[in-house]
């Protein structure tokens, strides 16, 4: 297990990237990795160039590494090796190139698909390096389990009850309580029950304990932290943003929410000693979701981590992210010196998993 702590609040400086493009020891100069995605309609029109990925693609090819977007049927194993025909951004759309040699792949596939290319990303992972491959992302799309799980190893996590008999008890022992999906939804279907309530048709919904946040204007407030790989196989915090909403109990950007910097809601709520308090428990999450990842561990790329605080100020994790998406794009949106300042931390964000997954795969190479 890597050690996870260099996790801190401040952001880590950028570790180079031993790809080897010095001499021929240490690997391939250029490094070709591929976001494994669908697209919607089967197109890439779908992403546009400045998406997530596409930033990330412009700002590798800088430093050597080749960033595709690809669908599973873009990829090509034989006993020569494993090739790809991918899709590279321009600043008008998408071209499609190859095929080409490739090093190390970035899943990013939908959960409702991954059964249907399980032998491809079997293939795959005994090849080259697959980042956050399915059995660590199912772990973290499952609510309940991820929950139970973590809450388990001593963590500060609300309890949670999958157990649909159990849920009127438990809302009247806990006096409030959150009804979710069970297999997440960017907020979608979350609402906040008390006393007696309808339940959805749905039978995969979960009921988790409601934290009820600190004093103040705000009836939801959620923290969403990134931590993520660094080439070398540090863990790195990639940044805090604050989800407040002065009317919804459930903070989500998708659903209304403001997002702000944490370090923002801590001065005008007056919140001193929450991040050294949250930097402790993320390096617990990180340790025990590389324990609960046993050899897949180095393969675990990045997370989402969504905090709530309690009148103490102690924070909770309420949900652990496979696939988080967002990448601080509202915050570097921001006008003047603050928007400067979260373009930079989103760079960082966008491109950590690449750099780490180069990094692997010229380790994996030597």
């Amino acid at each position: 297990m890597s050690d996870p702590a260099g996790v801190g609040k401040t952001f880590c400086a950028d570790l180079p990237l031993d790809r080897g493009d010095r001499d021929d020891e240490h690997g391939p100069v250029t490094v070709h990795v591929a976001t494994l995605m669908t697209f919607r309609g089967g197109t890439t029109s779908s992403t546009p160039p400045d998406s997530d990925f596409g930033l990330a693609a412009r700002f590798l090819q800088e430093r050597g590494i080749r960033v595709f977007l690809a669908q599973p049927e873009d990829v090509e194993i034989s006993s020569a090796g494993v090739k790809i025909l991918g899709f590279s951004p321009t600043r008008d759309g998408w071209i499609q190139e190859g095929p080409f040699p490739l090093h190390a792949v970035f899943n990013r596939l939908p959960a409702r698909t991954w059964r249907r290319h399980e032998t491809l990303l079997s293939d795959l992972a005994a090849r080259l390096p697959l980042g956050n491959p399915p059995p660590i992302n199912e772990l973290a799309l499952d609510k309940l389990t991820s929950c139970h799980k973590l809450r388990d190893a001593g963590l500060n996590v609300p309890p949670v009850e999958g157990e649909r008999s159990r849920f009127a008890r438990q809302i009247s022992d806990w006096g409030a309580a959150f009804l979710k999906p069970r297999w997440g939804s960017f907020g979608q279907g979350v609402r906040r029950v008390e006393g007696a309530c309808t339940l959805p048709d749905d039978d995969d919904v979960i009921l988790q304990r409601a934290i009820d946040p600190p004093a103040g204007p705000y009836a939801g407030l959620c923290i969403r932290g990134f931590v993520q790989r660094a080439a070398g196989g540090r863990w790195r915090s990639a940044g805090r943003v604050a989800r407040v909403s002065v009317d919804d109990p459930v903070a989500n950007v998708a659903r209304g929410a403001r997002g702000i910097p944490l370090e923002q809601l801590q001065q005008e709520l007056g919140l001193e000693g929450v991040e050294p308090r949250i930097d402790a428990e993320e390096r617990r999450v990180i340790a025990e979701m590389e324990r609960l990842a046993g050899d897949g561990a180095p393969l675990l790329v990045e997370l989402g981590l969504d905090w709530v605080l309690d009148g103490e100020l102690r924070p909770w994790l309420v949900e652990v992210n496979g696939k988080p998406g967002g990448r601080l794009r509202v915050l570097a949106s921001s006008p003047g010196e603050m928007g400067r300042i979260w373009r930079k931390r989103q760079r960082e964000a966008l491109t950590a998993p690449f750099e780490y997954l180069a990094w692997l795969a010229g380790k994996s190479a030597r």
